[in-house]
């Protein structure tokens, strides 16, 4: 039985007045009622909100991922761009070089165009290709990687055309996967480990490898814009969940004009809940009110100490990933215990000992002793063996009816028909 997780129509419940009613609401909603937002963190001057975590954990958030994620593997876009003028002759190069000193995203968007008209589109994309297909990955983007597809997003949105982050085409099935998915299980194997495929990546602008998708000018900004189904896929996300933005630089002028219809919608004021947050360089105090007061973004700000260390964004990653990766999760609910199993294996076994290696908990087989913290017993409630002490959980993975009554008459503290279950039911007995 796979565990349902809560309805859609809860779901929009819980979001209603900017999602205010998630703090007071009783009942154990699935996935809210494992909050690890109480749980204590790793020791770091990092803090991060306990409202994006409860986001995170309930599948409500959307990380949007620009440039910067991939800036330790790839030119930042400026230089990019004087890279390709050098296939140029002297005029264009000359040009380019003037629309990338002025900087402002119409000029950046002027030179892409520029050189698109003087190479010839074969040729233009053959060179970015070269430089954006296939970039060597160094262990800051392989690290960041695995942290992001670690943490249980409901979906990532990114404007990167390269393929460091590989993804989808922004086409129906991807914008279904976002807008209507199934269910969302924070507890999912896809979020597990190191080589978890993580949460739906949608390439917004398209990816190099299919150089007709691809938006670099302003021309190719009216064509994607132009088209309603991706415009109201956007303002959908960003009224519906709460968006977090890493190593977005808010120059995109057509998503700052949807992010401002979407203040005015939901009449954001000062004082009110976010609708996102963002990991950004190096603001001014005065940046950060702002952003909160009028924009509904709150800021995670980051010290680069003149733009010489940007090992803050990699901190703000790992603390998100350490209080919503369900590994990370499990681990601490175990750390230092003596966690007995009793029956034959099962899946939730093999994520039970992948935890336990990481907070040297112990698992063991056997019939339980009086020195174990947790009995987990996979088989019947019949099975159920109590010898005192610890208490026990019957994880039944063949559920009917009246079980779980029959399993708490027989003194199991807990009872599991799914992984999700059973690790809701540790916390409930752990935390």
């Amino acid at each position: 039985m796979v565990h349902p997780g809560p309805s859609r129509k809860l779901r929009r419940e819980l979001r209603g007045a900017f999602r205010e009613e998630r703090r007071t609401r009783a009942g154990p909603v699935p996935a809210l009622f494992f909050r690890p937002s109480r749980m204590p963190t790793r020791m770091s001057d990092i803090e991060i909100p306990d409202r994006l975590v409860d986001d995170i954990i309930a599948g409500d958030c959307v990380a949007f991922v620009g440039a910067g994620f991939t800036a330790p593997v790839l030119p930042e876009w400026r230089q990019l761009l004087v890279d390709l003028a050098a296939e140029t002759d002297q005029a264009t190069a000359e040009g380019v070089r003037r629309f990338v000193e002025s900087g402002t995203n119409r000029d950046l968007g002027a030179a892409a165009q520029t050189l698109r008209d003087r190479l010839g589109d074969d040729y233009f994309f053959h060179l970015m290709e070269e430089r954006l297909a296939d970039p060597p990955i160094n262990d800051v983007m392989r690290r960041r990687l695995r942290l992001l597809h670690g943490i249980p997003f409901r979906a990532i949105l990114t404007t990167n055309f390269d393929e460091v982050l590989p993804g989808e085409l922004p086409n129906r099935d991807a914008f279904l996967a976002v807008l209507r998915p199934e269910e969302h299980r924070w507890w999912d194997h896809r979020f597990w480990d190191e080589d978890a495929p993580g949460a739906t990546v949608v390439k917004l602008h398209g990816s190099i490898r299919t150089p007709g998708e691809v938006v670099f000018t302003h021309r190719d900004y009216r064509r994607l814009y132009a088209s309603p189904a991706y415009a109201t896929f956007l303002r959908s996300v960003m009224t519906s969940t709460t968006v977090l933005y890493l190593g977005f630089s808010f120059g995109d002028a057509y998503l700052n004009e949807l992010r401002s219809e979407i203040l005015a919608l939901l009449d954001h004021r000062g004082g009110d809940v976010p609708v996102a947050y963002a990991v950004v360089n190096d603001p001014t105090p005065v940046e950060v009110d702002y952003s909160l007061e009028h924009e509904g973004i709150h800021v995670l700000p980051v010290d680069t100490a003149g733009g010489s260390d940007f090992s803050g964004f990699d901190e703000y990653l790992d603390a998100i990933h350490d209080r919503t990766n369900p590994r990370r999760i499990l681990a601490r609910l175990i750390r230092g215990r003596r966690v007995r199993w009793v029956g034959p294996d099962h899946p939730s076994l093999a994520y039970l000992e992948a935890a336990a290696r990481d907070q040297g908990a112990e698992i063991v087989r056997g019939d339980p002793t009086g020195d174990d913290d947790l009995v987990i017993v996979h088989g019947d409630a019949d099975d159920l063996t109590r010898l005192g002490g610890a208490p026990e959980i019957v994880l039944d993975t063949s559920p009917g009816d009246g079980r779980r009554l029959q399993a708490a008459r027989r003194g199991a503290a807990g009872y599991a028909a799914d992984w999700g279950e059973l690790l809701q039911e540790i916390h409930r007995l752990l935390a």
